[in-house]
C-alpha cells in the first residue's frame, strides 16, 4: 500500500461513497472548483488553501494556476502581484 499524508486517508472512500457530490465539485462552473466547497467533511478537513490545492490539483489541474492566483491575492491582501502591468516605452 502507498504511503499516504494522514490528512488526506479516506479521501478514497469518501468520493466512493459520494460519488454524486465529488462530480458536482469536480465539474463545477459557478463558482469555479478552486472557491467552491469540497464535498461534505473535507472542506473542514482542508481547511487551509494549500491542502484544498493539493485536492484540486489531483482532480482539476487546470484550475491550479486560478487557485494559486487566489491564494496569492488572499495572502497579501492585494493583486499586485497576479496582475499584468501594461509597459509604456
Amino acid at each position: 500500500m502507498e504511503k499516504q499524508i494522514e490528512i488526506f486517508q479516506g479521501l478514497s472512500s469518501a468520493i466512493q461513497l459520494n460519488p454524486k457530490d465529488w462530480y458536482r465539485w469536480f465539474s463545477s462552473v459557478k463558482p469555479e472548483p478552486e472557491k467552491f466547497q469540497l464535498p461534505g467533511e473535507w472542506e473542514t478537513k482542508c481547511e487551509d488553501a494549500m491542502k484544498k490545492m493539493i485536492v484540486l490539483r489531483c482532480f482539476r489541474p487546470d484550475r491550479v494556476r486560478f487557485a494559486m492566483v487566489n491564494f496569492v491575492n488572499n495572502y497579501f491582501k492585494s493583486t499586485e502581484f497576479t496582475t499584468s502591468k501594461s509597459t509604456s516605452m
